[in-house]
């Protein structure tokens, strides 16, 4: 539910942020913007009601680079957004089914394209939502083709960046030769929750000034995918995983009222990391003893999947 709002918030402030909702030569069709009266929590097609307003609104087309979690979620959050149109998924294990979904729902033509290369020219706007180590090759391709004379007027990310700084910083940087509208899905900041509050400490902040220490944790149940589990492809465990929520939205609460983050840029940064293995016996046994002794559920000896750097699936999430 958070994620899921808080994607289509992501995007709503790029939109807004970059003036996307303006730009005159998008590639989607034009239909009638509706001043809608229905209620909030009303379909989509309940949702596009008769209106007295005839001004037309222009559909941004959007392209997708991979069909897993995150895909799907950002899939979910686009029946709650208006002036979207997800036009072509990458042709991957998962994209017929999510494409079918996304054709069930009205939600575009999800046309499946060989090449990101293709989808570039199909598109207004693309969302890397593949695996941490095929983002550096995805955006070269798209950079590339932009610069043959393809047009591309946005760039959306899911978190992390890249593996490491130094993937993170080329993916800055690529972005950077094509001069378009970016956008990091971090999520946490967008939460009604901690917006709420930040709302709330808006007082503080004006006699006491921002605040000075803050402390975030993050958790849930698990990799939804099996290349979590390779570091070679994740680029880390959980604090690089779900650690950049925790540092996000730390860093988002000790900005005072109109900040900016570069307003406030770390100085040092120290880190404690340990990493427990199920595979390692000397912990398996443990964790066995004990969940077992307390009649829960028995871990096995060993959970991590088999993965590889090639194959169908290395632009899955």
């Amino acid at each position: 539910m958070g994620l899921t709002a808080d994607v289509t918030d992501s995007w709503q402030n790029l939109r807004t942020d970059h003036g996307l909702s303006q730009v005159p030569e998008l590639r989607g069709r034009r239909m009638p913007r509706q001043k809608s009266r229905c209620h909030p929590l009303q379909t989509r097609d309940e949702r596009m009601c008769a209106s007295e307003d005839s001004e037309s609104q222009t559909f941004m087309k959007i392209g997708i680079v991979g069909s897993g979690f995150i895909a799907q979620t950002f899939v979910t959050a686009m029946a709650q957004v208006r002036g979207m149109h997800i036009e072509a998924l990458l042709d991957r294990r998962r994209s017929v089914s999510l494409a079918d979904r996304i054709r069930a729902q009205d939600l575009g033509n999800a046309r499946i394209v060989p090449s990101i290369s293709e989808m570039v020219d199909h598109v207004d706007a693309i969302l890397l939502a593949c695996p941490n180590d095929a983002r550096i090759s995805a955006v070269e391709e798209i950079v590339a083709r932009v610069k043959s004379g393809s047009r591309l007027s946005g760039l959306m990310c899911d978190k992390p960046l890249g593996r490491n700084v130094e993937e993170s910083r080329r993916l800055v940087e690529l972005a950077r030769e094509i001069e378009i509208p970016t956008a990091y899905l971090e999520n946490q900041v967008f939460m009604k929750s901690i917006r709420a509050q930040k709302q709330a400490l808006a007082a503080a902040y004006a006699t006491q000034g921002p605040l000075v220490l803050v402390r975030s944790s993050q958790e849930h149940a698990g990799p939804h995918e099996g290349w979590f589990w390779d570091p070679k492809r994740s680029g880390g465990g959980v604090l690089n995983d779900m650690g950049c929520h925790s540092i996000g939205v730390g860093w988002w609460m000790l900005l005072g009222p109109g900040d900016s983050l570069q307003d406030l840029e770390p100085v040092s940064v120290t880190a404690e990391v340990a990493c427990l293995k199920w595979g390692h016996a000397p912990w398996a046994a443990r964790l066995k003893k004990k969940w077992a002794s307390i009649g829960r559920r028995r871990l096995p000896t060993t959970t991590r999947p088999e993965s590889s750097l090639s194959g169908a699936g290395i632009l899955d999430d």
